[in-house]
């Protein structure tokens, strides 16, 4: 071959043929050669924040009736009647239920 001289692609693959072919010798991946799955689960960062307990929940703040309370938006009260998952407060002319938990009601 001369320099210079490039043959057609259909020359080229006349003369070497399909077994000349890059993938020709190639054969469908099965996934065999690869190392295999190992069944074992992994063991925690010691150092991540998701494995650190959830804290204690906080007691709920209990109220008996007559007890003067303060909240954050509505001030000074007295709470009128208690039950276990609310209690009715009643600040100056308006009464308000204040469910559980009681985050901006204090106890005075």
């Amino acid at each position: 071959m001369a320099l210079g001289y490039r043959p057609a692609l259909g020359t080229l693959l006349a003369e070497r043929g399909s077994a000349g072919s890059p993938w020709a010798a190639r054969t469908p991946h099965t996934g065999h050669d690869e190392k295999p799955a190992r069944a074992v689960t992994r063991r925690p960062v010691p150092g991540s924040p998701f494995n650190k307990p959830l804290p204690a929940p906080q007691p709920v703040e209990e109220f008996e009736a007559q007890d003067l309370v303060t909240h954050d938006r509505y001030g000074l009260g007295r709470v009128i009647s208690a039950e276990e998952d609310a209690v009715l407060v009643e600040f100056g002319a308006v009464r308000h239920r204040i469910s559980a938990p009681y985050a901006k009601l204090t106890k005075l």
